[in-house]
């Protein structure tokens, strides 16, 4: 039994004619009959009264010809959704992420991504957070990738990625680190320093406006201690390689450590009765209903940073 003899029996119950069927199906009337009569020795059963004229359903064929109206109802509607979702496989959707993030995250996600979906084209547009949830608002992206330290906005609606460490990265000659003892692993046991030891010392951060950024500017403030300097960078993970290679003090993303490559570690720090976490979220407007692509792209963006992270502990 098929889709198409499904829709045979339906047309000969609605003409009550083998021959008025055959002519709407395109068939020929011996055809047809032939297809019916195999269709009945599969069943066991028959269909229709042959012998009476206008021919009728028999008691097991109305039975029948109920349930194939069913069936192929049913089959309309997932031709329809399928459709629907093919149609969803193309276009483009435009994707806000800091510009350090977008480095180390957007290889990646989109890689997977794209494996599932070739013919969605992505674009990444990279900017501060506010800026991001700007355009977010203004229709100008469709989705955020954000670092939150402070505040959610009532309009846009979050899902969490991951959970990072802030933390200060010091150069290991650094002269403030002086009477300090530096734990062997301080990315795994960070070295827990005073407020004082940061007073008046030359700082590098990322741009202005930035989340972490704000951060720094935050945590300095809330112990009362006044920077010498702070420098901006273009994102967080060139000034994590300032701080590394040079003789600046950061306040960066746990998982700048796993960039690797350089020639120095810096020492890992936490201030005295503070200890920041970040949370990654997506982000979208919260009045729209969230299309099935981007609801597959934070799905895949999940799994991808998890996987991520999970080969960085390794």
């Amino acid at each position: 039994m098929n889709f198409e003899q499904l829709q045979y029996v339906l047309t000969i119950a609605e003409q009550n004619s083998i021959t008025k069927a055959a002519n709407q199906l395109y068939l020929s009337q011996s055809a047809l009959t032939k297809s019916m009569n195999r269709l009945e020795d599969e069943l066991g059963v028959k269909l229709f009264d042959r012998l009476s004229t206008p021919i009728h359903l028999t008691a097991a064929g109305a039975y029948f010809v109920k349930q194939a109206r069913i069936i192929l109802s049913q089959k309309e509607q997932m031709e329809r959704r399928l459709q629907q979702f093919s149609e969803q496989y193309h276009g483009k959707i435009r994707v806000g992420m800091g510009p350090g993030r977008a480095e180390y995250w957007a290889p990646f996600i989109l890689s997977r991504f794209w494996k599932l979906y070739p013919d969605i084209q992505v674009e990444i547009i990279t900017d501060s957070m506010l800026e991001l949830e700007k355009k977010l608002l203004d229709h100008e992206v469709d989705l955020c990738i954000l670092s939150l330290p402070e505040y959610n906005n009532p309009e846009i609606s979050y899902s969490m990625i991951c959970r990072e460490r802030l933390l200060f990265t010091i150069p290991q000659t650094h002269e403030c680190l002086k009477g300090y003892e530096i734990p062997k692993d301080s990315f795994d046991t960070p070295l827990v320093i005073r407020p004082e030891t940061l007073e008046q010392q030359d700082f590098v951060t990322a741009k202005e406006g930035f989340a972490i950024t704000r951060s720094l500017e935050n945590i300095l403030e809330r112990n009362n201690i006044t920077p010498k300097s702070i420098m901006h960078m273009m994102s967080i993970d060139a000034a994590y390689i300032m701080s590394v290679e040079g003789d600046k003090i950061s306040y960066v993303y746990d998982i700048c450590k796993f960039q690797g490559g350089y020639l120095n570690t810096p020492v890992f720090c936490v201030l005295e009765g503070e200890e920041e976490i970040c949370t990654f979220q997506t982000a979208v407007r919260s009045d729209e209903e969230i299309s099935f692509i981007l609801k597959e792209f934070i799905r895949i963006t999940k799994d991808a940073v998890r996987q991520v992270k999970k080969t960085n502990e390794i």
